[in-house]
């Protein structure tokens, strides 16, 4: 069964109590994966699960972590005319020691610009600045700080100066600072700040950020970075998934390789912990008949929880309908409710609500799918976008689950309004190897966008292939189709060609049995020997449904097998056939029907 069955209209409903059981499919569990910490944990941003924890409770000193605290107060307590007021350093924040940003007695900066000094250059005495103006001096701030951590439910927290210089008297715990990193990362200037690498600052200060983790992993936005001899190196970061729009706060505590352990947890946890999304704000639910008439429920918010593959198969739903069916119900009206569980527990709910036909007009969607269909973000992201205010339907602030059509409304984000809809493009490119699967690459090397530049429209790729890998690729500008073949719920299926040396007989067995590696559970592929055709190496067709990083070379290696070529030649339906490497073709009509069936 696929997993969005959370999202299927169950059967129409006369009013009384439902209870539903909703599975989703998958095998697999979750397998712990360590760190050279003292302290840490993992932590899913939109629903605060703890995915993985060693001493996550154990108190420490945090040395510049401290100034996530800092710098989020500074953001929620300062409007926008206020981030532009110019501060003058004072003798106080001239005397901090350690990190700087070399302010002199005197020296004039904007409240924002010292925000970027305290977050990225971690300056002791921006932090120590930023303490003085908001609150008027030290004592009071820290005062703040501790009242903003138990808000939090930081209950093993205790501030005891802006920024860490101190260990003594200032400490906290790597699940408390998950908790301040989750949080945080949702507020629009805090994320913005801790995600820039460099800023050249309008009032002329030059600060480069500390966190190495933004220039080696496109995937981190942030956080902060730590270090004093009592504390040893301290490190929260945030990664996003860029496919799904999941994001991971990560934080370790006396970490002397965090950088590396920091982008190992992640690859794990967005592996075994993928969001699986039960129903969509927007998404019918189900219909009810009350007093002759039949109504539709739609979901008032999206229900999402990361799981691993073998919790997905235990998730069940109960929904709660009006037990009076001669009630008048007008449109959007709560009357009802849908509970997500997981073994007794709860993970999810929504308020289901009556939302009358659209009279026919089927151009009427909800904002976030038509944001993900164009391409400009994922669901969910659109749905944070949609929060924060960003996104305007004909000038006026969206709601979540609000629908509109794209073809009448003026829909924008940002104040950038959304092109019309563009012809749908769906090509099948022949990667070659040497080329990344990705758009523009940091490192000036070659990219798959260069091999489809004749193409008329911008289009993304469904998927990778690493550098060293070939074969088929697909790329479009169909947001929803995207979706569809790259979530891990609808398990769509991938064929390789791989040429390999070793002893093959004795590892086709474990390569068809679910195996772990490092941590990750990979499900038992289809493998099977093919004419070789050269002497001394092996030829395996291998089929896999998970598509997860490296999959096929991990498993091979973990089998004794060393990989000499790797070619995707099937996604789905969809075949490579004879193209040559480097050349791409349009789908035919046929192969976009096959693949939207999946």
């Amino acid at each position: 069964m696929k997993n969005n069955t959370g999202k299927k209209c169950v059967r129409r409903l006369l009013a009384g109590l439902l209870a539903v059981c909703l599975t989703l499919g998958g095998v697999g569990s979750a397998f712990a994966i360590s760190t050279n910490a003292v302290a840490t944990c993992v932590m899913d941003v939109d629903s605060g699960r703890v995915l993985y924890s060693n001493n996550a409770n154990k108190q420490r000193p945090i040395a510049s972590i401290t100034k996530i605290m800092t710098g989020l107060l500074a953001c929620e307590l300062s409007s926008e005319e206020d981030l532009e007021q110019v501060l003058t350093c004072s003798e106080t924040a001239n005397a901090e020691d350690g990190s700087s940003l070399y302010m002199e007695v005197g020296d004039k900066i904007t409240l924002r610009s010292c925000i970027y000094g305290a977050m990225l250059r971690s300056g002791n005495d921006a932090a120590m600045l930023l303490a003085e103006t908001i609150a008027g001096d030290e004592e009071s701030f820290v005062a703040l700080m501790n009242e903003k951590a138990q808000e939090l439910g930081m209950e093993n927290t205790l501030y005891g100066n802006p920024n860490g210089l101190v260990d003594e008297g200032n400490y906290s715990t790597a699940y408390d600072m998950c908790l301040l990193g989750c949080y945080a990362i949702q507020n629009e200037l805090f994320a913005e700040i801790v995600g820039t690498t460099y800023i050249e600052t309008e009032d002329g200060w030059k600060i480069e950020n500390h966190n190495q983790l933004l220039g080696m992993d496109s995937r981190c936005i942030g956080i902060k970075t730590g270090y004093t001899s009592a504390a040893g190196r301290t490190l929260v970061s945030c990664f996003e998934d860029p496919d799904t729009g999941q994001r991971i706060v990560c934080c370790t505590l006396a970490d002397s390789y965090d950088y590396q352990d920091h982008i190992a947890v992640y690859d794990w946890a967005f592996e075994t912990y993928p969001t699986h999304t039960f129903c969509e704000a927007g998404d019918v639910v189900t219909t009810l008949t009350a007093g002759g008439t039949d109504y539709t429920l739609t979901a008032a918010d999206t229900v999402a929880y990361p799981l691993t593959d073998a919790e997905a198969q235990k998730v069940y739903a109960r929904m709660r309908l009006p037990q009076n069916s001669d009630v008048t119900i007008k449109e959007g009206d709560v009357v009802g409710r849908i509970v997500y569980y997981l073994d007794g527990e709860e993970i999810g709910r929504t308020d289901l609500i009556y939302t009358p036909p659209d009279g026919g007009r089927v151009t009427v969607e909800r904002l976030q799918k038509i944001l993900s269909a164009r391409g400009v973000l994922s669901r969910r992201a659109a749905e944070r976008y949609i929060q924060a205010g960003r996104v305007t339907v004909n000038g006026v602030p969206a709601t979540l689950g609000q629908q509109a059509d794209p073809d009448r409304d003026v829909i924008a984000v940002d104040g950038a309004e959304l092109p019309r809809q563009t012809e749908l493009v769906y090509l099948l490119l022949n990667k070659p190897r040497g080329y990344v699967t990705t758009l523009s690459d940091e490192q000036g090397r070659k990219t798959v966008a260069q091999l489809v530049a004749d193409c008329d429209q911008r289009v993304y790729p469904v998927g990778r292939l690493d550098l060293n890998s070939e074969g088929l690729l697909l790329l479009t500008n169909d947001g929803e189709l995207t979706q569809r073949l790259t979530h891990p719920s609808h398990q769509v299926e991938k064929e390789y060609l791989v040429r390999v040396t070793g002893d093959v007989e004795a590892a086709l067995p474990r390569l068809r049995r679910d195996m772990t590696v490092e941590g990750v559970t990979y499900r038992g592929a289809e493998v099977r020997a093919l004419p070789s055709g050269e002497e001394g190496s092996a030829l395996l067709s291998f089929t896999i449904r998970q598509g997860k990083n490296r999959q096929v070379r991990k498993m091979c290696a973990a089998c004794g097998l060393t990989v000499h070529r790797l070619r995707r030649v099937r996604e789905g339906t969809l075949r490579l056939g004879d193209l040559n490497a480097g050349c791409w073709r349009y789908l035919t009509t046929e192969e976009i029907q096959r693949l939207k069936a999946l």
